[in-house]
C-alpha cells in the first residue's frame, strides 16, 4: 500500500500532454502581445527623454528663429534697401493710460 495514487503524468496520455502544452504556450505568447508594446513605449520614452536632455541647445543667433514668438512682438519691415530685405522683431509698446482710482472716505456707522 506503498503507492496506492496514480500520478497526473500516467493518468493522462502523452498526445494529451502535448496538446495542453501547446495550448499553455498560445496563451503565453498571446499574454506578450500586451506587455511587449507597454515596455516599448516605457524605453521609447525614457530614450526621448535622455535625448531631450543632452542635445545640443540652439544659439540664440540662430538663422532659424522660434516659430512661437510672444504675442507682444510684432514684425516690422526694416529701412534697407529692397535687395537686402530682412525683418526686424521688437516689442509692441502699449500706450500707457493712468489708472483711476475712486476716493473712499472712512467708513463710519450712520
Amino acid at each position: 500500500m506503498a503507492h496506492d495514487f496514480i500520478s497526473l503524468g500516467e493518468a493522462i496520455p502523452r498526445n494529451l500532454w502535448n496538446i495542453v502544452r501547446w495550448i499553455a504556450f498560445f496563451f503565453k505568447l498571446v499574454s506578450l502581445a500586451f506587455v511587449v508594446p507597454i515596455i516599448g513605449l516605457i524605453v521609447f520614452d525614457f530614450c526621448l527623454w535622455l535625448w531631450r536632455l543632452y542635445r545640443p541647445s540652439r544659439p540664440a543667433d540662430s538663422p532659424h528663429p522660434s516659430a512661437r514668438l510672444p504675442k507682444d512682438y510684432v514684425q516690422q519691415p526694416s529701412s534697407t534697401p529692397t535687395k537686402a530685405r530682412s525683418s526686424v522683431i521688437s516689442p509692441e509698446t502699449e500706450p500707457k493710460v493712468p489708472e483711476r482710482r475712486v476716493a473712499h472716505g472712512p467708513l463710519t456707522d450712520g
